[in-house]
């Protein structure tokens, strides 16, 4: 029973750690906006995840960088955004080979706006998410301050997010806690019940193994032959009608064995 309820514990505890430790992994989710031409910012959260792998970055696009209030850059990489074309261009103006011989007056439009998330990873300092489009030119700034502290109503902040780890930590260590009890307390019971069966059944097989002399009353084992304290000869249903003489087996009201006449 300990060996269940140190398992039981140790689970608990380890389900507490994972619970407490999932919050750690806490990132931006930046919701933005391109046409081709300019980059917004649509909305701006924190949330529980886990950043990107982004060992593979492209040489040309658009550079994400995470500022400090200290303007020291915490966090950098590049990126790209893929537009799709508004139109295609007409067949006719490729011939079966591919090569364009037509050229038509009007420009086709090659972009149209699109909207994507980056998720970024998560710096309590942080005092801004800047980037930079492929000329070095600053395209946006976000602000982040906010979330180092705070809750605000576009997301969930830092203090929120290890409150609800730390309910949800405490809430499942309290049900195993009480699950262990409850597993003590049935086993408790079963061992109590089996226990109080044994002594019963010993009991009933005292009693079972103890006659009374019917001459003086004392308490007799049940093999006894005769009374220990007054020595009357015990007469019992497991040896009456047994001559004492010759151990022969006489009817239950003779009075002398039918075998060699002593007096039953």
């Amino acid at each position: 029973m300990q060996k269940i309820i140190s398992i039981i514990i140790i689970f608990a505890l380890i389900s507490a750690s994972l619970s407490y430790g999932s919050t750690s992994n806490i990132v931006y989710a930046l919701k933005l906006k391109y046409d081709g031409t300019r980059l917004s910012s649509l909305d701006t959260r924190l949330i529980e995840g886990t950043p990107p792998n982004r060992l593979n970055q492209p040489q040309d696009g658009f550079t994400l960088k995470v500022i400090a209030s200290s303007n020291t850059v915490l966090y950098s990489y590049n990126f790209t955004i893929e537009t799709t074309p508004a139109n295609e261009a007409p067949r006719d103006i490729f011939d079966a080979d591919g090569n364009q011989i037509k050229f038509p007056n009007a420009s086709l439009q090659t972009n149209q706006e699109t909207e994507f998330v980056i998720i970024v990873p998560y710096f309590e300092n942080a005092k801004s998410i800047d980037i930079y489009d492929q000329t070095g030119k600053i395209a946006l700034s976000v602000d982040v301050s906010q979330y180092s502290k705070s809750t605000s109503s576009s997301g969930i902040g830092l203090d929120s997010l290890l409150k609800s780890g730390a309910i949800l930590a405490v809430g499942a260590l309290g049900f195993l806690v009480i699950l262990a009890i409850a597993v003590f307390l049935i086993f408790t019971y079963i061992k109590k019940k089996k226990e109080n069966e044994k002594k019963a059944k010993d009991k009933g097989a005292e009693k079972d193994d103890e006659n009374k002399c019917k001459k003086c009353g004392a308490a007799l084992k049940r093999h006894a032959k005769f009374c220990k304290k007054c020595g009357q000869r015990v007469t019992t249903k497991h040896n009456e009608g047994i001559c004492p003489e010759c151990g022969s087996k006489n009817e239950l009201d003779a009075k002398f064995c039918e075998k060699c006449g002593t007096k039953l």
